[in-house]
């Protein structure tokens, strides 16, 4: 008996499970959903760090009461206090109180958490690889170079786009430091390649000369 291929119990195409076909080496893996039906859900009725619960028995006792007085009635069996350290060194500094409860969704949070893991999962295939989450690609590495993929992988090499490559190029401050650059050449093509002592002489002067005017750094009131 010759096997095609390979999928877990639950397998179901872009739902749930893990599918490996042998013949063309295609992968899909998918993440599991839960049934559409209203679930169990933890809800947090109130936290509250270590300063905001009296310290007094008899104030400490009637605050806890109303926060669990606070819980719709039929809900109050599964009311539960956590105390846990949030500082980032786990050194006390930051203890905080939690209060939660339990209780099945209602029609519409569970609606909106089926639509919500709808098609999320990897599928690799001869085209590349193609990550969902939610139901939208958030990745993609083919082989294929389209108008539409920047790169692309092939075997270990990367391939970019032309297009891509156009619109990345940085030609504004190229364009800038060429202009600067010719208009430098230009200025030092105006002075002498090698200036003799009597010209050095003079451009000292002229230096001294200017630098003791009004606004030089040599100027003196």
């Amino acid at each position: 008996m010759k096997y095609t291929g390979l999928q877990t119990a639950d397998n179901v195409p872009g739902i749930s499970g893990m599918r490996l076909d042998f013949k063309t080496g295609a992968i899909e893996i998918t993440s599991g959903r839960l049934p559409d039906e209203s679930q169990m859900v933890t809800v947090t009725a109130g936290e509250w760090v270590e300063s905001d619960i009296p310290a007094n028995a008899i104030e400490r006792y009637r605050f806890i009461g109303d926060q669990v007085m606070a819980i719709p009635a039929e809900h109050r069996d599964s009311a539960e206090f956590t105390t846990e350290d949030m500082s980032f060194d786990r050194d006390g500094s930051d203890i905080r109180t939690t209060l939660t409860y339990q209780r099945l969704e209602t029609d519409q949070e569970a609606a909106e958490r089926v639509s919500r893991q709808v098609g999320s999962g990897v599928v690799i295939n001869d085209a590349g690889m193609t990550i969902t989450r939610n139901g939208k690609v958030i990745a993609r590495l083919g082989c294929r170079m389209d108008g539409e993929q920047p790169f692309a992988f092939k075997g270990d090499q990367l391939f970019i786009n032309e297009a891509s490559m156009d619109s990345a190029a940085i030609t504004t401050e190229v364009t800038a430091r060429a202009s600067a650059d010719e208009a430098l050449r230009t200025h030092i093509g105006g002075l002498p390649i090698a200036p003799s002592d009597g010209q050095v002489a003079d451009l000292i002067r002229q230096v001294i000369r200017k630098e003791l005017q009004l606004g030089g750094m040599l100027h003196r009131r």
